[in-house]
C-alpha cells in the first residue's frame, strides 16, 4: 500500500540544524485464544541527519533522508551522536535545554500511538487472515514517523522487516518472545530451559512491560 503526502519542509530540528526522524516497533499478533491484537514498544530511536537542514538542494540525500543506510555513507556519521541515534529521554533534555515546553512523552507518544492504531486497523481487512488463522501469527512492523515546527507527529512511512536499534535489540527480542512465542511453546514444555529459566518474579506479572497493547479484535 503506497500513501502519497506533502514534503514537511518545516521540520522540527535538532542542534545543528539537523533534520531526524522517529522508529518505533509494533507487533502485530493473531492467536486463536486472543484474536488480533496489536502491540507497540513504548521505547523508540531518532534517527539523525549529519548535516544542517535546507531546502536549497533537494537532491541532496545526506539532508533529507535520515536512513542509517543514507547517512553512513557521509563522513560526518557519528560525529554528533554516536550511531546518529538519540533516545527518548535524550530527545527530552535537548527539548528540555531549549526550553520548548514541549514534552514528548506526554504530548507526542499519543499522536503516535493513534497514527500506529488507526493506520493498522485501516489496513488490516487486506492483510489479515481471512477467515481467521487456527494457529498463532505474528508481524513486527517498524513504524516512522516526523514532527515538524508547530511539534504535530506526522506518520512516514510502515516497514514490513525493519531494523531494531542495537541499544534496544535485547530487551525487546526478550519481550517479543514472551509476548507471541512462549504462550505456545511455554518453558515448562522443555525441563532443562524450565530449569534455567531465572526470570525476576515480576516480569511472571507483566512479561512484556514495554509493550502496551493499542488494539484488539476478538471477533
Amino acid at each position: 500500500m503506497w500513501v502519497a503526502q506533502a514534503y514537511i519542509e518545516r521540520p522540527l530540528l535538532l542542534p545543528g540544524d539537523r533534520k531526524f526522524d522517529i522508529r518505533v516497533w509494533a507487533l502485530a499478533l493473531e492467536s486463536p485464544g486472543t484474536g488480533l491484537q496489536l502491540w507497540l514498544y513504548r521505547e523508540g530511536v531518532l534517527r539523525t541527519s549529519s548535516v544542517p537542514y535546507s531546502l536549497e538542494d533537494k537532491d541532496d540525500k545526506f539532508v533529507h533522508l535520515t536512513n542509517h543506510s543514507v547517512q553512513q555513507e557521509h563522513q560526518g556519521f557519528n560525529a554528533h551522536e554516536e550511531g546518529n541515534e538519540l533516545m527518548f529521554e535524550e530527545f527530552q533534555l535537548l527539548l528540555d535545554q531549549d526550553q520548548t515546553g514541549w514534552n514528548f512523552k506526554a504530548d507526542g507518544w499519543p499522536q503516535i500511538r493513534d497514527a500506529v492504531e488507526h493506520s493498522f486497523r485501516a489496513s488490516w481487512e487486506l492483510m489479515g487472515s481471512t477467515p481467521r488463522c487456527a494457529y498463532t501469527a505474528f508481524q513486527v512492523f517498524g513504524y516512522d514517523f516526523m514532527i515538524d515546527a508547530a511539534y504535530k507527529v506526522w506518520l512516514i512511512e510502515v516497514n514490513a522487516a525493519p531494523c531494531v536499534t542495537e541499544r534496544l535489540r535485547p530487551r525487546f527480542a526478550e519481550q517479543l518472545i514472551r509476548l507471541a512465542i512462549d504462550p505456545v511453546f511455554p518453558h515448562t514444555c522443555h525441563p532443562l530451559l524450565a530449569a534455567e529459566d531465572t526470570t525476576e518474579q515480576q516480569d511472571d506479572l507483566d512479561p512484556a512491560p514495554d509493550f502496551e497493547l493499542v488494539y484488539r479484535l476478538t471477533d
